[in-house]
This record gives C-alpha cells, structure tokens and sequence, in this order.
C-alpha cells in the first residue's frame, strides 16, 4: 500500500469520526449506522465496478503516452506515487471520492460536505499530476459513475432499508454497553 493512500484514509477516517462523535444529526447510533453504512457503500461500490469491470476502458494513462513525462516516482520515492494505470478510465480515486462527498453531505449536512470537499485536491489531484489518470478519467468518469452510484443508495429505498437493518445489531450493543458495569 502507498504512503499517500493510508493518509488519505486517515482523512476520510477522521472525517467519519468526527461525524460519529461530534455531529448533530440524530443520536450517535444513527450516526455510527450511517456511516457503516457509508463505508460499507463506497468499498461495495469499488470493488464490485472494479471486479465486474462496468464502464471499464481501456486507455493508457498519460504518462505512458506523453513523452516528455516528470517521473513523480524518482522525485517522492517515498511516497511511491501512482503514475501509470493500462485502464485509466473512470478514476476509482474519482469514483470512491465522488460518492463519499454525495453520501457525506446527504448524511452529515452541508458544513461536514464542505470540508469533505477537501479529498479533491487530496485524492484526485496528485493521480492527474502524476500523470496516472488524464482529466477525463477522474471528472467524467469519477463524477458519472459516483452520481449514479449516489442515486442508486440515495434516491431508492435501499440507504434507508440498510440504515434501519445496522441500526438494530447498534442499538443492540449500545444497550449491553450501557448495562456493563464500571470498572
């Protein structure tokens, strides 16, 4: 794993953390359960594109392509950055960012979906730099797909009917461990 993605997922986990703990919509276990739900959602939806390869084509990244190309690798060794993809579109990083941001907002409201916005520059950002996904990959492909996956949660029953189901394994827990006695 790349040193740039495990600091990109301690944003997104202190994001949902943040939300778990300090939000103001509902009580913490409908915040937890949402955002179960909420990373349940964004991992399902990219591995089942990825696995399934829906929408998937086949295009070289620029930097196998352009010639005159600035190996980001031999710049920021450590960080070990992507830089070539033999299928490039859509961007994953585009996808999984588009519909994180869609189902952030909708959950943790607007002031948490502003900040959320920051995994743009963080995210998709340094793969069109790096030369690992040209622009079309991330905002026609990424934007695309994750409104689609975003609608298919948010404008069906199924975010509501998975939401309900977490929530009663929650209340659950929450119930034992507010029986457990203090140490």
């Amino acid at each position: 794993m790349r040193l740039y993605d495990v600091l990109s997922a301690v944003f997104l986990i202190c994001l949902i953390l943040g939300f778990i703990f300090f939000g103001k919509q509902g009580d913490i276990g409908k915040r937890f359960t949402a955002a179960l739900f909420l990373s349940l959602y964004v991992v399902f939806v990219a591995f089942a594109r990825r696995e399934s390869g829906i929408l998937e084509y086949s295009r070289d990244s620029p930097s196998m392509v352009i010639l005159d190309f600035h190996d980001l690798r031999t710049l920021f060794p450590v960080m070990n950055p992507k830089v070539t993809s033999g299928n490039s579109f859509p961007g994953d990083h585009g996808i999984t960012s588009v519909l994180f941001i869609i189902l952030f907002w909708y959950f943790a409201g607007w002031r948490a979906g502003m900040i959320s916005l920051l995994q743009i520059p963080l995210f998709v950002v340094p793969r069109l730099i790096g030369g690992g996904h040209w622009f079309t990959d991330a905002v026609v492909g990424g934007i695309a797909f994750g409104m689609m996956a975003a609608s298919w949660a948010l404008l069906t029953p199924f975010a509501g009917f998975c939401c309900r189901a977490l929530l009663k394994p929650v209340r659950r827990g929450q119930e034992l461990l507010a029986r457990r006695k203090p140490v």
